[in-house]
């Protein structure tokens, strides 16, 4: 069985030890994990797996965690373990001056085309010698068997035109990790 995780918390040392200690006590085991601090915000999504039971036990005890530790927990069960997807994995990286909207417009591009986004990341800070805002974000997706590549690549150097931003899309070199 699977089980996701996500938790949140005021940042400190030890969270990350405390929420794996509670995985291993239960004797499941951390498939996957994404863990970042942000604005002094931790934030952790972790795939834990196990039988039925240590899954059921482990839930009981993260709950009782996040209590007297002041976490805030969501829990999800996962699906068995999915196979191949049918596509194309593809990596999509985009960079511009910092402004509202860059997500939403590379999202919307993505999913009018059914493409889906598997992992994202995102990074604000300050161009070199100049210090204007720059915003870039990091992808990974699955575009759907029999997308046209070449339409695909086109109307997409049309958004980054049209929006100012600078854009690179292709396939990826491989499949596991967080974006590049």
């Amino acid at each position: 069985m699977r089980l996701v995780l996500s938790i949140l918390a005021d940042d400190r040392p030890g969270i990350v030890r405390e929420i794996t200690e509670r995985v291993l006590e239960h004797q499941c085991n951390v498939l996957d994990s994404h863990m970042a601090t942000l604005d002094g915000v931790f934030a952790l999504n972790m795939l834990i797996e196990g039988d039925r039971q240590r899954i059921a036990a482990l839930e009981q005890g993260l709950w009782q965690a996040a209590e007297e530790n002041r976490y805030s927990v969501a829990l999800r069960q996962a699906g068995p373990e999915p196979g191949a997807p049918a596509g194309e994995h593809w990596t999509v990286r985009v960079t511009a001056m910092d402004h509202p909207g860059i997500v939403n417009r590379v999202a919307r591009f993505l999913s009018d085309r059914g493409i889906n986004i598997e992992r994202m990341e995102t990074r604000s800070e300050a161009a070199a010698h100049t210090a204007t805002p720059m915003f870039s974000v990091d992808m990974q997706v699955l575009l759907p068997a029999g997308l046209a590549h070449d339409a695909l690549l086109q109307d997409f150097e049309s958004l980054c035109q049209e929006y100012g931003l600078d854009g690179q899309m292709q396939p990826s070199q491989k499949r596991e990790g967080a974006p590049t």
